[in-house]
């Protein structure tokens, strides 16, 4: 009884140690990595999102990295002009705030511009960096960054507010943020998507669920939507409109150096603009499919309770046992962990597998010690009664040796008998 008291004590204090460790974050970088390999796999592009980059040759071409206002409502005027080949909707991945002084003209061309064609969607900010706003009610919400005024009454907008992960990746998305002026602001891609649903009379996927923070996680499915004409291309003319008839076209950063790229958790080698990872939300959108993060606590009452069990069964099992019972839950939960993502449900990957290695190692090496340990403890009693040729035996024959029944075994014999021994020692 005492015994098995202490071995509930022992699983409870290793499931509780484990299950804190995960609870304070020290896994999470290595979850986080796990996940991403495990989850994020590239696949198919959508053909009916195409990015319009502002790249290298653009930037050359210009020979500035600033582009006039007035060049943004030539590329506009330039994607309508031929009425059998319009987009479906212009996305611009940036935000045009304030009037500028210098250049009311421009101001005027990009208005007149996006309040004729009544298919372009620009971006917008929640200023995370001013912690200072509330509603009435103390919820926090965020000042907003919207686009001119004029801009903003002909052309609709949404958030372009990314959630960068510690270690800097993108994973995630807000689906809106609460700011001032307008309130709920929903995601420029989401906005996009609905726009676009709209355009080609198509039914909306309803909104997806989100965590608390109204966040979900991307999945992404490519790394390029990049179209075969680049920004500086439609703006001179030099392109095929057919190409984007009925599309959703996004323009946005496509050069290094202009810090519009991050790594993301499909490849954190390859980073990923700005405006592909609005083409992999819009992606998702339209696919209906947006997993979201399974709420912490009830992943550490499973964390805790598979813990507790493993460690009571591994403490007490051979080799062999507690090998097949750490494959079985390391490899089951890599199944589960895929099969409740295919249902939009993300859970920590790595938790579990990395907690039951631990277990398994430091189960195998308490059996193999406190075994050395028993087998000094016999040895040290045994020599003082039996030869240690025949204690060696025993001692290295295991169980088998002490067998009761004998063994059949081929050996010789030898008789010796001394004449008149038996006088003698009479």
């Amino acid at each position: 009884m005492r015994k098995k008291l202490l071995r509930f004590v022992d699983a409870f204090l290793v499931a509780l140690i484990m299950t804190g460790i995960a609870a304070i974050g020290w896994l999470d970088d290595f979850d986080a990595k796990f996940s991403d390999y495990l989850y994020q796999k590239v696949g198919e592009k959508n053909s009916d999102i195409l990015v319009i980059g502002i790249d290298t040759e653009t930037v050359r071409n210009f020979g500035s990295p600033t582009i006039r206002r007035s060049d943004f409502a030539k590329v506009i005027e330039n994607l309508n002009k031929n009425s059998d080949s319009r987009p479906a909707v212009i996305g611009i991945d940036g935000v045009f705030t304030g009037e500028n002084i210098n250049d009311s003209d421009g101001d005027e061309k990009f208005v007149k511009a996006a309040a004729e064609y009544k298919n372009v969607v620009i971006g917008s900010e929640a200023d995370f960096d001013d912690k200072n706003y509330f509603d009435s009610e103390g919820k926090k919400i965020w000042k907003w960054i919207p686009p001119f005024q004029k801009l903003l009454e002909v052309a609709e907008t949404g958030h372009i507010n990314t959630v960068s992960e510690p270690d800097g990746s993108i994973r995630k998305s807000y689906l809106y943020i609460d700011v001032t002026e307008r309130g709920k602001l929903f995601s420029f891609s989401r906005v996009i998507y609905e726009k676009y649903c709209d355009s080609k009379g198509i039914k909306k996927n309803p909104l997806p669920e989100v965590a608390e923070d109204k966040t979900f996680y991307i999945p992404f499915v490519a790394e390029n939507y990049s179209a075969d004409y680049n920004f500086w291309d439609v703006l001179t003319e030099n392109f095929d409109s057919k190409i984007f008839k009925d599309k959703i076209v996004l323009i946005g950063l496509y050069a290094p150096g202009m810090q519009d790229a991050t790594p993301t958790s499909l490849s954190r080698a390859n980073l990923m603009y700005g405006v592909d990872i609005h083409a992999n939300i819009i992606d998702a959108f339209q696919k209906n499919f947006i997993p979201r993060e399974l709420d912490k606590f009830p992943q550490l009452i499973i964390l805790f309770a598979i813990c507790f069990v493993a460690e009571i069964f591994l403490r007490k099992s051979k080799m062999k046992t507690s090998t097949i019972i750490w494959l079985t839950i390391f490899v089951s939960w890599i199944i589960i962990c895929k099969i409740f993502y295919q249902n939009e449900i993300v859970l920590h990957a790595f938790w579990i597998p990395f907690t039951i290695s631990i277990l398994f190692v430091g189960a195998i090496s308490t059996n193999y010690i406190l075994t050395g340990i028993e087998k000094n403890k016999i040895s040290s009693v045994f020599s003082r009664y039996v030869d240690p040729v025949v204690m060696n035996q025993l001692l290295d024959g295991g169980k088998k040796s002490l067998d009761l029944g004998g063994k059949l075994q081929n050996i010789a014999v030898l008789f010796v008998d001394i004449r008149g021994f038996t006088s003698m020692s009479e």
